[in-house]
């Protein structure tokens, strides 16, 4: 069980998105090394600066871009494929997924996927396509990454696929917040801490978020959004340690209100995800 020790700040007191052709997933340590408060693991995300007056969460919507019933056929990718996955996380892949393709279909969307090795071929394909297209084009330069954006129309075809949207979702790390209390909030959603009800947490630490990106079919990227998802640390009160919940990531009800969060206000700004 993953463990570390804590520091003064953070014990409970009692009352008083580039495309690299060649890289492949990889996965690395969940760490959580505290100073002055939990730590965080970054994974070089994009933040935006939107924030939703309902739901607080961080999100970027092109102007008039909102879901189109017109648009109702959707590609959803195999999660993670994007970015490098903290060891930790891929506990919950499948789960998330699959509430995530429900959520989704829930809105109206048929839902096509596709498996691993298959996104994979058809995706570095399609990158070295758009390579190829500017090496061979008059240039002074040319860079050996490409926006993901570039190689949507080449995906799209290489996989044989209609889809009017593309959908890619990645587990990331992010930051909760304790403000003398018995929750952790970030993203949109709080979730409580499991200390005894008379105790108190004051600090911030390693949490899971889901992060979506909406694309259309021509790889005009039209929404992005994060949602909480789960704690992934407990503190345990006689040892003063912070563990790795073992159950982490399979709570169904978290990870259908963090799916709704992240895509609002992409279904409309009625959503309602509590």
């Amino acid at each position: 069980m993953s463990q570390t020790h804590l520091q003064e700040s953070v014990v409970p007191t009692r009352p008083g998105r580039k495309h690299n052709a060649a890289r492949q997933r990889r996965r690395r340590p969940l760490q959580i090394g505290f100073t002055r408060s939990w730590a965080i693991v970054s994974l070089g995300i994009m933040a935006f600066g939107c924030v939703s007056p309902l739901i607080r969460h961080r999100y970027e919507l092109s102007p008039g871009q909102a879901f189109d019933n017109s648009r109702n056929r959707a590609l959803l990718l195999p999660i993670n494929e994007t970015e490098d996955v903290p060891d930790g996380l891929e506990v919950g892949e499948e789960i998330v997924f699959e509430q995530l393709k429900s959520y989704l279909e829930s809105k109206g969307l048929s839902i096509e996927t596709t498996n691993t090795y298959d996104y994979r071929s058809a995706a570095n394909s399609a990158s070295e396509s758009v390579y190829n297209d500017r090496l061979s084009a008059k240039s002074n330069s040319i860079s050996g990454e490409i926006e993901y954006s570039s190689i949507i129309p080449g995906l799209l075809a290489n996989l044989e696929s209609d889809a009017d949207i593309l959908i890619l979702a990645n587990m990331v790390i992010r930051t909760g917040e304790s403000k003398s209390g018995r929750t952790s909030r970030w993203d949109g959603v709080k979730r409580q801490i499991d200390i005894p009800a008379r105790w108190r947490m004051t600090g911030s630490g390693s949490v899971a978020s889901i992060f979506v990106t909406v694309y259309h079919r021509d790889g005009k990227q039209v929404f992005s959004g994060y949602g909480g998802l789960d704690l992934l640390f407990a503190p345990n009160l006689i040892e003063e340690i912070y563990e790795l919940i073992p159950d982490r990531l399979q709570h169904v009800g978290h990870i259908r209100e963090g799916i709704c969060v992240a895509f609002y206000p992409y279904f409309g700004k009625d959503e309602t995800c509590r």
